[in-house]
């Protein structure tokens, strides 16, 4: 597999590295995942199991770790290269995004009407 060849001639990856290498597997395991509701197995069934876990898996990393990743990629993807990059870690990365979201709350005992 891709994944096993990149990380064993690569030096030591991050976890945050990992779990954006696992964004790169995820579309080809989400091909592979049955969806829906499981049947009786079949000799030609597709493989059953949520597609980040699968992917977490693939390069050892925590399923939550590759759903956060994920979450990065859509939602800042300017954190998402510095992540991958190596220069923030997924942890930095949620924090920055979540400090840049705060909402400003008017001071005690104003009134706010939206």
């Amino acid at each position: 597999m891709f994944v096993d060849h990149y990380l064993n001639r690569s030096r030591i990856i991050a976890a945050s590295q990992k779990a954006m290498i696992a964004l790169d597997v995820l579309p080809e395991i989400e091909k592979e995942t049955k969806r829906g509701r499981p049947e009786k197995e079949r000799k030609n069934a597709l493989i059953a199991g949520k597609s980040t876990t699968r992917a977490a898996q693939a390069v050892g990393v925590s399923p939550r770790y590759v759903e956060d990743a994920k979450a990065i990629e859509t939602k800042a993807p300017e954190l998402a290269k510095s992540v991958r990059s190596g220069e923030k870690t997924i942890s930095e990365a949620k924090t920055r995004r979540l400090s840049s979201r705060k909402r400003v709350l008017p001071p005690v005992g104003t009134l706010c009407y939206a």
